[in-house]
């Protein structure tokens, strides 16, 4: 840039990070990053209200079959309407086609993984828009983090469904070898 005459300022890591952390508030970020290396001295800038998610997925469906030995061959296409991709609105809300299933079910989610319905059925979806390469969200911050603390309990709490699960299996069948009249946490060794 100097030998070209571009004008331009010089910036260091520890402006950048002072910049970031003391006057934006902001976590440590490659895009927050940017914005506070282009900032002056003093300069605050607030936050868009509203965030694009913009996700690039595969123009077809690369996998073609399953199985040891290739037997099995995967439904490609239109499943029932619908396409891996495809925006479709359901009573729970509006998402995106994740995966799907012979039986006329889908996974419908938001382009951040968000699970708005696990198991709808095609009938209950309207297909709103057709699969694209790149498909694009708009949401809130609010949005976005009420979001994320949704899915965060919901992780927490099939996480302790499935210890609660093991402790009732684990004192439900008696070990492999078992003798009703020992008591098995007392040890007999001579």
């Amino acid at each position: 840039m100097q030998q070209r005459h571009v004008p331009h300022r010089e910036t260091f890591g520890y402006e950048t990070k002072f910049k970031r952390e003391q006057c934006l508030k902001w976590p440590k970020t490659h895009a927050n990053d940017a914005v506070a290396a282009c900032l002056e001295d003093g300069e605050v800038v607030l936050p868009m209200a509203r965030i694009l998610i913009k996700n690039h997925m595969a123009s077809g469906d690369y996998q073609q079959t399953a199985g040891r030995h290739s037997q099995q061959r995967l439904p490609t296409g239109k499943l029932f309407g619908l396409r891996k991709g495809d925006k479709v609105a359901t009573p729970h809300g509006v998402g995106f086609v994740k995966g799907k299933r012979s039986t006329g079910y889908f996974a419908i989610a938001d382009l951040d993984g968000t699970v708005i319905h696990a198991s709808a059925k095609a009938i209950n979806c309207i297909r709103l828009a057709a699969r694209k390469t790149t498909q694009i969200e708009s949401h809130t911050v609010a949005e976005l983090i009420l979001g994320r603390q949704v899915r965060d309990i919901r992780v927490q709490a099939e996480k302790e469904n499935k210890k609660v699960k093991k402790t009732k299996n684990s004192a439900a069948q008696p070990p492999a070898f078992y003798l009703p009249g020992l008591n098995p946490g007392v040890s007999r060794a001579p």
